[in-house]
């Protein structure tokens, strides 16, 4: 019975070494009925689009909505969605927005009031998001939020300070990609629109009326307060990187199980025609069986399950990437794999 198991184990480590000298990486000498595998890598190229509806349709698998800006005393934080955040750090889990925050400050303004008037210095107190949406429009990509808050207005004179409630806040910014493939702010395209009240204004509130009417348009205020933070935060690569995040998981919407994704080419981003274009990547390994008739595709032998079939199926991707026939044409065997 040991002499049984010696030689049992002498046969499998001969078929092992079989195994691997016909997927060793040459095509190697080809005599009588034996066939050589070897192993392959080659790159994928493409230009890829990604349109208005598979934006809409990304902006609402990643919860767009759910990003928050709050700003307190001009200190403000920014969060992206949970959903988002997985997206641009996959590894953790759960996804914390929290430890990804970007930190805004905020500077106050100084305003000229009008003629003869003090100037009145108008330093944000409190913001929140109510909404937050995304779109495509033919050459950028449109970003839409709404807030409320309050903001400190302090003047010397002829009223005590007072403080500007914002019923409602809408900004609109687009962002488009420049001529390095860097997304960037479309000039003076952030546009700020306030409804607002003054409160506590002297007394009783006695002057929140005449405050009211004197104060200058606060929307531009806004906008000027933020208009360099936004620059700012859009040149740093981490906002780079979630746009991108954003615009790969466009392109790789529709992989199928198994399938190497796409990766973005730095530098290739631009927006025309209504769709986000970028150049894409991939690198596909395979163990590649050069024997005519003996392709599989889709998982259907159209050769029949042969030797050759069985040593690229029993080697390092066995059942775990599908079959599929070279993309050249030619009736190979190989398996796809992610590039490493």
């Amino acid at each position: 019975m040991r002499h049984l198991k010696n030689v049992v184990s002498s046969v499998a480590v001969a078929a092992l070494l079989v195994l691997l000298s016909g997927c060793s990486g040459g095509s190697g000498e080809k005599s009588g009925s034996t066939q050589q595998a070897e192993i392959r890598t080659w790159a994928e190229n493409k230009a890829a689009a990604v349109d208005y509806s598979r934006v809409a349709l990304l902006a609402t698998f990643a919860h767009v909505g759910d990003c928050k800006l709050v700003v307190t005393d001009g200190h403000g934080i920014f969060t992206t969605s949970p959903q988002i955040t997985k997206a641009m750090f996959p590894a953790e889990e759960p996804p914390n927005p929290a430890a990804h925050a970007t930190v805004l400050e905020i500077a106050g303004v100084d305003v000229s009031a009008g003629a003869f008037l003090p100037t009145a210095h108008v330093q944000l107190a409190d913001l929140q998001t109510d909404a937050m949406t995304v779109e495509l429009e033919d050459s950028a990509l449109h970003v839409h939020a709404e807030f409320h808050g309050s903001a400190h207005v302090t003047t010397s004179w002829p009223w005590p300070n007072g403080d500007a409630i914002f019923d409602w806040i809408t900004a609109d910014v687009r962002i488009t990609a420049d001529t390095t493939g860097r997304f960037v702010a479309v000039k003076d395209s952030l546009q700020v629109a306030t409804g607002h009240h003054v409160e506590n204004c002297g007394a009783l509130g006695w002057c929140d009326g005449v405050a009211n009417h004197a104060l200058p348009d606060l929307g531009n205020i806004i906008r000027d307060s933020f208009v360099d933070q936004m620059n700012a935060e859009l040149a740093k690569q981490g906002t780079q990187d979630m746009i991108l995040s954003f615009v790969k998981a466009g392109v790789n919407f529709d992989l199928k199980p198994g399938e190497a994704p796409w990766k973005i080419e730095a530098g290739s981003a631009r927006i025309s025609a209504s769709a986000i274009h970028v150049n894409v990547t991939r690198g596909t390994t395979s163990c590649v069986w050069e024997a005519p008739g003996d392709c599989y595709n889709g998982g259907t032998a159209t050769g029949g399950e042969s030797g050759a079939t069985a040593m690229c199926r029993d080697f390092a991707w066995a059942f775990t990437h599908p079959l599929r026939c070279n993309p050249d044409g030619l009736p190979t065997l190989t398996y796809d794999a992610p590039f490493p």
